[in-house]
């Protein structure tokens, strides 16, 4: 009866918390890694390795559910999607041997200066324009840095699990001009055909399942109700909710990877 209640339980804590976590991804673009892999390292003491690909099983689901959403509202940026993707799938070998590779404090304090740097770039964004469902940035020109930021993002999504929208997200929106909210749409769906790839190329399709699947079906539910909030919210406060999370988990991150760094 203990055991049967125990795995209710848990099985609630996962739906529930990747619900929370999705709606918070879904909303900023960032499909929720950026939460789950704190969450489950601080939280349930998952490996490395272990809370990376539970987080990518999280963000497959949350990215889907939501992408689908997106694409139907004619928010996804097709093309610039399908480019990241092809051009980021080769990398995510290089960021799954590298996570194999490295030590559980370096993880930590390389996680949260990651999301720091991105914190700042995201901040340099202040003006935010009006949606315009049929702006897409002009091509020529953009294909070189394109794969450049491609590359590091297939890299550091497939070694911290954050599905790429940290990176995506602030070059979409800096670099090439794109709304945020329109930003957040292609940024989902380029998470959704890398959190495939991730799992089920990358790593086999192997995960835990009694903690991935309650973990996606929340984000399923999680991911929905982040498109609805996006479509309801001002742009520059989606921008603000995304930095402060940020910062938060870098600083909260840094400060205990430094310190079983010197123990």
């Amino acid at each position: 009866m203990m055991s049967l209640l125990w795995a209710v339980s848990y099985t609630l804590a996962f739906f529930l918390s990747g619900a929370v976590i999705s709606v918070l991804g879904s909303m900023t673009g960032l499909g929720g890694g950026f939460l789950a892999v704190p969450y489950l390292v601080l939280f349930w003491r998952f490996g490395r390795q272990e809370a990376v690909l539970s987080s990518f099983v999280l963000i497959l689901g949350n990215s889907i559910s939501s992408s689908f959403s997106f694409i139907r509202s004619s928010m996804v940026n097709i093309r610039l999607a399908l480019l990241i993707f092809a051009l980021a799938a080769p990398s995510m070998f290089l960021g799954y041997f590298i996570l194999e590779a490295m030590d559980s404090s370096v993880f930590d304090i390389s996680f949260a200066s990651l999301l720091l740097v991105m914190t700042i770039l995201i901040l340099r964004r202040r003006k935010i324009r009006s949606v315009d469902q049929s702006e897409d940035p002009r091509f020529s020109g953009v294909i070189i840095p394109t794969a450049v930021v491609s590359f590091i993002t297939g890299t550091l999504s497939s070694m911290f699990g954050i599905g790429g929208g940290a990176i995506l997200m602030p070059y979409q929106m800096n670099y090439l001009k794109v709304n945020v909210k329109r930003a957040v749409a292609t940024s989902m769906t380029v998470i959704a055909l890398m959190s495939l790839f991730r799992i089920f190329v990358v790593s086999g399709g192997v995960f835990d399942h009694m903690t991935g699947i309650p973990f996606m079906m929340g984000a399923m539910v999680g991911g929905q109700l982040g498109v609805y909030l996006v479509r309801r919210l001002k742009g520059s406060f989606l921008l603000y909710l995304l930095a402060a999370f940020l910062f938060l988990i870098s600083l909260y991150m840094g400060v205990g990877g430094v310190f079983s760094l010197l123990r």
